[in-house]
């Protein structure tokens, strides 16, 4: 179980490349087995999304271990507890290391581009936005840290497309966001070079500045699949 406090410090700057290869590592593994499912109901899109975070957390375990990404755990679902102990969300992918100090990463995950079984296709970039970027500005998630990722898992293959839904959804939300003026995405500063990492940087107050690090995983089994 995970308190929402301070006691973890933010994740290692210099892990954070061979982090996001490992996700990248476990997600060509997993692709063949990533199913579409067209329900809309918001339940059963959060239990299509953790069937996905799960296979894909297994699979890190494996990648982490023989590269080796020197850190304790990588779970799924872990629960947060907010003041009054109150369970306030829970995390879809925790990553910690707890010697020679505590730190932390968190992933949140969301399903992108997405197609019901009437057959009408959504960006889903507002649930990725108010849903999932919202709860890193809030201090949901990764509160007192400095860095956080969102997974986005592009269920049509076509990575670009979900990139710009999200940059214009974004836009509309920069205030609420606390963005950086004139920003939306940068490239990935971690991984230079990579088309489906992006980073946003969030100016949470004077003290505080946040970066949160979007790896979008393109379903490989879509007509589109493999544009990443």
């Amino acid at each position: 179980m995970i308190v929402s406090d301070d006691s973890w410090a933010t994740f290692p700057a210099d892990m954070l490349p061979k982090l996001f290869r490992v996700v990248d590592a476990a997600w060509q593994e997993i692709v063949p087995v990533v199913e579409s499912d067209p329900s809309d109901r918001p339940d059963e899109k959060k239990k299509h999304e953790n069937r996905i975070s799960r296979r894909l957390i297994v699979k890190m375990r494996e990648k982490a271990a023989c590269w080796p990404l020197h850190i304790d755990r990588i779970d799924s679902q872990q629960e947060i507890l907010d003041k009054h102990s109150e369970i306030g969300g829970y995390i879809d992918v925790f990553i910690a290391r707890h010697e020679p100090d505590a730190v932390s990463f968190t992933f949140e995950a969301k399903r992108l581009n997405h197609r019901n079984s009437q057959g009408r296709w959504s960006s889903e970039a507002g649930p990725y936005v108010t849903d999932g970027m919202s709860r890193f500005i809030s201090g949901q998630y990764a509160a007192g840290q400095t860095t956080g990722g969102m997974l986005g898992y592009v269920l049509d293959g076509d990575v670009a497309r979900a990139q710009t839904a999200i940059e214009d959804k974004i836009d509309k939300e920069r205030e609420a966001l606390r963005l950086r003026a004139g920003e939306t995405f940068r490239f990935s500063a971690v991984l230079p070079g990579t088309d489906h990492i992006r980073e946003s940087h969030h100016e949470l107050d004077q003290e505080r500045r946040f970066i949160i690090h979007h790896l979008f995983l393109a379903n490989h089994n879509s007509e589109n699949g493999g544009r990443n």
